[in-house]
């Protein structure tokens, strides 16, 4: 095993989600009333209620379980995306002809570099922000992260220590 030069865990959080159940469920009170044309609470609305907060809970279950690791090594650039992705995956550095952080504006803006790279494989919970790789068999590779700039000077640190052994 290799020197960890940075390690980083990314977890998506189903907390916000949360927050539209009683609007959800409240909209198909609403539209259980308006279709039946009556007040009272009847089987039908209860088993829609019921419904709606089992799949709520499942949702946020499995948002909860979605996370991502990376780890830059002295060996390469090492991923897994659980549940997606069981197994760790690895770039070794030998394998990797560019590398560069990318750190996208808290605004959308329309990027030329969007357009181009649509072929590239996006493992990310974090949007554009993160490590782009091209490799040298072609694949382009973006491999998010929330701390870009700590991951730059690592990235830098990690390149310059494969240039001089």
């Amino acid at each position: 095993m290799g020197r960890v030069y940075y390690k980083e865990s990314v977890q998506l959080s189903a907390r916000k989600f949360w927050r539209f159940i009683p609007v959800f469920m409240g909209l198909i009170i609403t539209a259980e009333i308006v279709l039946n044309k009556s007040v009272r609470l009847n089987f039908t609305v209860i088993t829609s209620v019921l419904a709606l907060v089992s799949v709520a809970l499942l949702l946020s279950y499995l948002i909860n379980k979605v996370r991502l690791k990376l780890k830059i090594t002295s060996k390469g650039i090492q991923y897994k995306m659980v549940p997606f992705l069981r197994r760790k995956r690895m770039l070794k550095w030998k394998d990797i002809a560019a590398c560069s952080v990318i750190q996208s504006p808290t605004y959308n803006t329309a990027d030329r570099r969007l357009i181009t790279n649509i072929i590239e494989r996006k493992i990310t919970l974090t949007g554009n922000n993160g490590i782009s790789v091209l490799t040298k068999s072609g694949e382009r590779y973006l491999i998010g992260s929330k701390n870009p700039e700590k991951l730059k000077k690592v990235l830098v640190f990690a390149l310059r220590s494969q240039k001089n052994p």
